[in-house]
């Protein structure tokens, strides 16, 4: 597992603004490849094996697969987030940090919400957006 922590002023001692966990299947460090610049830290909590792709294999990788730019940086998840009233005070780099956190859930019609089990989410509260 990783821990990747973002915090207002990379490199500072101030709070964390938000702390990503990543387990086996999960990648991070892509918005240093696409951006140039390092704006969180990672360390291992528990064993892992990390498999690297600098930015010449992302380039062929990505001339392979069209949708790998999104499904990597989630731009149209951050536009998605962007149109929620709550969130349109945010800048746009911690929106794009936001959907980095956020597990999007397909749901059939009248299919019930998976709130149970969620932190913060009881039997019938929590918050969702579409």
């Amino acid at each position: 597992m990783i821990r990747q922590v973002v915090r207002r002023d990379y490199g500072a001692t101030e709070p964390i603004w938000l702390e990503l966990r990543h387990v086996a299947g999960q990648y991070f460090g892509q918005k240093a490849l696409f951006g140039g610049n390092h704006e969180s830290s990672a360390a291992v909590v528990a064993d892992a094996r990390l498999y690297r792709m600098g930015p010449i294999e992302l380039h062929m990788a990505m001339e392979h697969n069209v949708d790998l730019r999104d499904s990597l940086l989630r731009e149209n998840l951050a536009g998605r987030l962007r149109r929620i009233p709550l969130l349109r005070s945010m800048e746009d780099n911690d929106i794009r940090w936001l959907a980095q956190a956020i597990d999007e859930a397909p749901l059939s019609p009248g299919a019930d919400l998976p709130l149970n089990g969620k932190p913060g989410c009881g039997s019938s509260s929590g918050a969702m957006s579409l």
